[in-house]
Protein backbone atom coordinates (compact mmCIF):
# COMPACT_ATOMS: atom_id res chain seq x y z
CA UNK A 1 0.00 0.00 0.00
CA UNK A 2 1.34 3.37 -0.72
CA UNK A 3 0.51 6.54 0.64
CA UNK A 4 1.06 9.98 -1.11
CA UNK A 5 4.02 12.09 0.61
CA UNK A 6 0.91 14.85 0.62
CA UNK A 7 -0.42 13.17 4.10
CA UNK A 8 1.75 13.90 6.69
CA UNK A 9 0.62 17.89 5.54
CA UNK A 10 -3.00 16.93 5.43
CA UNK A 11 -2.40 15.16 8.93
CA UNK A 12 -0.49 18.78 10.32
CA UNK A 13 -3.18 20.86 9.08
CA UNK A 14 -5.91 18.50 10.29
CA UNK A 15 -4.44 18.74 13.75
CA UNK A 16 -4.44 22.61 13.39
CA UNK A 17 -8.05 22.95 12.51
CA UNK A 18 -9.02 20.37 15.54
CA UNK A 19 -6.88 23.45 18.09
CA UNK A 20 -8.97 25.88 15.99
CA UNK A 21 -12.36 24.61 16.39
CA UNK A 22 -11.94 22.76 19.73
CA UNK A 23 -13.26 25.72 22.06
CA UNK A 24 -15.94 27.21 20.07
CA UNK A 25 -17.32 23.53 19.67
CA UNK A 26 -16.78 22.79 23.45
CA UNK A 27 -18.71 26.60 24.24
CA UNK A 28 -21.37 25.55 22.34
CA UNK A 29 -22.02 22.09 23.88
CA UNK A 30 -22.10 23.28 26.92
CA UNK A 31 -24.31 26.20 26.37
CA UNK A 32 -26.90 23.26 24.91
CA UNK A 33 -25.83 20.40 27.02
CA UNK A 34 -24.18 22.16 30.38
CA UNK A 35 -21.17 20.91 32.46
CA UNK A 36 -22.27 17.76 33.23
CA UNK A 37 -21.66 16.84 29.09
CA UNK A 38 -17.80 17.94 29.40
CA UNK A 39 -16.62 15.54 32.04
CA UNK A 40 -14.54 12.12 32.41
CA UNK A 41 -18.19 10.71 32.97
CA UNK A 42 -19.57 12.11 29.81
CA UNK A 43 -18.31 14.50 27.24
CA UNK A 44 -18.30 14.96 23.43
CA UNK A 45 -15.18 15.41 21.13
CA UNK A 46 -14.26 16.03 17.41
CA UNK A 47 -12.84 14.06 15.18
CA UNK A 48 -10.90 14.03 11.86
CA UNK A 49 -8.54 12.17 9.81
CA UNK A 50 -8.00 10.34 7.28
CA UNK A 51 -9.08 7.35 5.07
CA UNK A 52 -7.48 4.67 2.69
CA UNK A 53 -9.82 2.22 1.15
CA UNK A 54 -10.47 0.10 -1.66
CA UNK A 55 -12.97 -1.98 -2.59
CA UNK A 56 -12.63 -5.61 -2.06
CA UNK A 57 -13.44 -7.66 -5.09
CA UNK A 58 -11.75 -5.45 -8.18
CA UNK A 59 -8.54 -7.54 -8.47
CA UNK A 60 -7.14 -4.29 -10.81
CA UNK A 61 -8.30 -1.51 -8.05
CA UNK A 62 -5.78 0.36 -5.79
CA UNK A 63 -6.38 2.25 -2.64
CA UNK A 64 -8.09 5.37 -2.49
CA UNK A 65 -6.86 8.50 -0.08
CA UNK A 66 -9.88 10.50 1.99
CA UNK A 67 -10.71 11.95 4.90
CA UNK A 68 -13.45 11.62 7.72
CA UNK A 69 -14.63 13.98 9.82
CA UNK A 70 -16.96 14.17 12.33
CA UNK A 71 -18.39 13.79 16.44
CA UNK A 72 -18.31 11.42 19.11
CA UNK A 73 -19.74 10.89 22.57
CA UNK A 74 -18.25 9.04 25.08
CA UNK A 75 -19.83 7.94 28.40
CA UNK A 76 -16.97 5.89 31.12
CA UNK A 77 -19.08 2.90 31.91
CA UNK A 78 -15.85 1.79 34.51
CA UNK A 79 -12.27 2.04 35.23
CA UNK A 80 -11.90 0.07 32.33
CA UNK A 81 -14.36 0.13 29.80
CA UNK A 82 -16.39 2.97 27.44
CA UNK A 83 -18.85 3.72 25.35
CA UNK A 84 -18.05 5.68 22.38
CA UNK A 85 -20.67 6.68 19.70
CA UNK A 86 -19.54 8.95 16.33
CA UNK A 87 -21.80 10.65 13.58
CA UNK A 88 -19.56 11.22 10.99
CA UNK A 89 -21.20 12.81 8.21
CA UNK A 90 -18.35 13.33 5.71
CA UNK A 91 -16.05 10.06 5.34
CA UNK A 92 -14.74 9.60 1.25
CA UNK A 93 -14.01 5.80 0.50
CA UNK A 94 -13.70 4.32 -2.56
CA UNK A 95 -10.42 2.55 -5.37
CA UNK A 96 -8.74 3.88 -8.11
CA UNK A 97 -7.40 2.68 -11.39
CA UNK A 98 -10.37 -0.05 -11.68
CA UNK A 99 -12.23 -1.36 -14.24
CA UNK A 100 -15.53 1.10 -15.59
CA UNK A 101 -18.61 -0.17 -13.48
CA UNK A 102 -20.62 1.70 -15.96
CA UNK A 103 -20.26 1.83 -20.04
CA UNK A 104 -17.89 4.52 -21.19
CA UNK A 105 -18.68 6.54 -24.32
CA UNK A 106 -17.95 4.57 -27.70
CA UNK A 107 -14.78 6.65 -28.11
CA UNK A 108 -12.75 5.33 -25.54
CA UNK A 109 -13.29 2.28 -26.57
CA UNK A 110 -10.11 1.63 -27.86
CA UNK A 111 -8.44 4.63 -25.76
CA UNK A 112 -6.06 4.32 -22.59
CA UNK A 113 -8.64 4.35 -19.96
CA UNK A 114 -7.67 5.38 -16.19
CA UNK A 115 -10.60 5.73 -13.84
CA UNK A 116 -11.97 5.84 -10.09
CA UNK A 117 -14.73 5.79 -8.01
CA UNK A 118 -15.26 8.22 -5.40
CA UNK A 119 -18.53 7.16 -2.64
CA UNK A 120 -18.67 9.42 0.22
CA UNK A 121 -20.89 7.93 3.42
CA UNK A 122 -22.16 8.78 6.45
CA UNK A 123 -20.37 7.23 9.02
CA UNK A 124 -22.29 6.02 12.29
CA UNK A 125 -20.11 3.73 14.50
CA UNK A 126 -20.85 2.56 18.44
CA UNK A 127 -17.81 1.58 19.79
CA UNK A 128 -17.08 -1.01 23.03
CA UNK A 129 -13.37 0.70 24.63
CA UNK A 130 -11.88 -1.25 26.68
CA UNK A 131 -8.35 1.05 28.49
CA UNK A 132 -5.21 -1.31 29.47
CA UNK A 133 -4.37 1.77 31.06
CA UNK A 134 -4.22 5.48 31.37
CA UNK A 135 -2.99 5.78 27.69
CA UNK A 136 -3.71 2.73 25.77
CA UNK A 137 -7.06 1.18 24.87
CA UNK A 138 -8.65 -0.59 22.00
CA UNK A 139 -12.26 -0.62 20.77
CA UNK A 140 -14.59 -2.72 18.91
CA UNK A 141 -18.51 -2.69 17.63
CA UNK A 142 -20.48 -2.20 14.73
CA UNK A 143 -20.86 0.14 12.33
CA UNK A 144 -23.74 1.58 9.84
CA UNK A 145 -23.09 3.89 6.84
CA UNK A 146 -25.29 5.36 4.45
CA UNK A 147 -24.47 6.42 0.69
CA UNK A 148 -24.25 9.96 0.06
CA UNK A 149 -22.86 9.86 -3.22
CA UNK A 150 -20.83 7.73 -5.77
CA UNK A 151 -19.34 9.05 -8.82
CA UNK A 152 -17.11 7.51 -11.40
CA UNK A 153 -14.60 9.66 -13.11
CA UNK A 154 -12.11 8.43 -15.76
CA UNK A 155 -9.35 10.00 -17.44
CA UNK A 156 -9.69 9.14 -21.23
CA UNK A 157 -6.61 9.22 -23.39
CA UNK A 158 -7.57 9.22 -26.94
CA UNK A 159 -5.80 7.82 -29.58
CA UNK A 160 -4.66 10.89 -31.34
CA UNK A 161 -3.16 12.44 -27.59
CA UNK A 162 -6.38 14.36 -26.16
CA UNK A 163 -6.97 13.82 -22.31
CA UNK A 164 -10.63 13.77 -21.86
CA UNK A 165 -12.16 13.68 -18.12
CA UNK A 166 -15.68 12.14 -18.17
CA UNK A 167 -17.75 12.18 -14.64
CA UNK A 168 -20.51 9.85 -14.41
CA UNK A 169 -22.84 9.29 -11.01
CA UNK A 170 -22.93 5.85 -10.18
CA UNK A 171 -25.11 6.24 -6.88
CA UNK A 172 -27.62 3.79 -8.72
CA UNK A 173 -25.46 1.15 -8.86
CA UNK A 174 -24.58 0.83 -5.29
CA UNK A 175 -26.41 -0.06 -2.58
CA UNK A 176 -27.73 2.59 0.02
CA UNK A 177 -26.27 0.85 3.56
CA UNK A 178 -23.01 -0.84 4.71
CA UNK A 179 -22.70 -2.22 7.51
CA UNK A 180 -19.51 -2.80 9.04
CA UNK A 181 -16.76 -4.18 11.41
CA UNK A 182 -14.53 -1.42 12.88
CA UNK A 183 -11.58 -2.59 14.84
CA UNK A 184 -8.91 -0.10 16.53
CA UNK A 185 -6.46 0.54 18.98
CA UNK A 186 -5.81 3.94 20.37
CA UNK A 187 -3.65 6.12 22.59
CA UNK A 188 -3.88 9.37 24.71
CA UNK A 189 -1.79 12.19 24.75
CA UNK A 190 -1.68 14.83 27.53
CA UNK A 191 -1.56 17.86 26.14
CA UNK A 192 -2.09 20.50 29.07
CA UNK A 193 -2.88 18.59 32.55
CA UNK A 194 -3.81 21.92 33.96
CA UNK A 195 -6.69 23.01 31.13
CA UNK A 196 -7.64 19.22 30.68
CA UNK A 197 -6.68 19.43 26.92
CA UNK A 198 -6.04 15.83 25.46
CA UNK A 199 -5.41 14.41 21.95
CA UNK A 200 -6.04 10.95 21.14
CA UNK A 201 -4.82 9.35 18.51
CA UNK A 202 -6.68 6.20 16.91
CA UNK A 203 -5.64 3.51 14.26
CA UNK A 204 -8.77 2.15 12.99
CA UNK A 205 -9.77 -0.68 10.44
CA UNK A 206 -13.23 -0.93 8.64
CA UNK A 207 -14.23 -4.44 7.63
CA UNK A 208 -17.33 -4.24 4.91
CA UNK A 209 -19.83 -7.04 5.67
CA UNK A 210 -22.10 -6.00 3.02
CA UNK A 211 -22.45 -6.34 -0.72
CA UNK A 212 -21.78 -2.74 -2.18
CA UNK A 213 -23.29 -3.12 -5.34
CA UNK A 214 -26.94 -3.99 -6.52
CA UNK A 215 -27.77 -7.18 -7.23
CA UNK A 216 -28.46 -6.34 -10.93
CA UNK A 217 -25.11 -4.79 -11.53
CA UNK A 218 -23.47 -8.27 -11.97
CA UNK A 219 -20.95 -6.65 -9.73
CA UNK A 220 -19.25 -7.44 -6.52
CA UNK A 221 -17.46 -5.93 -3.93
CA UNK A 222 -16.98 -5.01 -0.31
CA UNK A 223 -15.41 -1.53 1.67
CA UNK A 224 -12.15 -2.07 3.42
CA UNK A 225 -10.98 1.20 5.36
CA UNK A 226 -8.01 1.88 7.14
CA UNK A 227 -8.38 5.08 9.42
CA UNK A 228 -5.96 7.47 10.88
CA UNK A 229 -8.10 9.33 13.23
CA UNK A 230 -7.29 12.57 15.79
CA UNK A 231 -9.38 12.76 18.59
CA UNK A 232 -9.84 16.56 20.40
CA UNK A 233 -12.06 15.90 23.84
CA UNK A 234 -14.47 18.54 25.33
CA UNK A 235 -12.95 18.26 28.76
CA UNK A 236 -13.77 21.09 32.05
CA UNK A 237 -10.00 22.31 33.26
CA UNK A 238 -8.79 21.16 36.48
CA UNK A 239 -10.61 23.00 39.24
CA UNK A 240 -13.63 24.48 37.11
Amino acid sequence: MSINTSLPCLLLLISLFLCRQADAQAMWLVLIFGDKAASEQFHFSIDAGLNVSNLNGFEDGGTKQGINYGVGAHLKLSDRWSLVSEFKPFSTKGVRNVENPIELPEEAVDSEVKSKVNLNYLDIPVLAQYWLNDGLYFSTGSQISFLLSARQRTSIILSDGTTVDVRQDLKDYFRGIDFIIPLETGYKFILNEEKNKQLDVRLRYNFGLSEVFEADTGLSARTSTFQLILTLPFLKAEGE
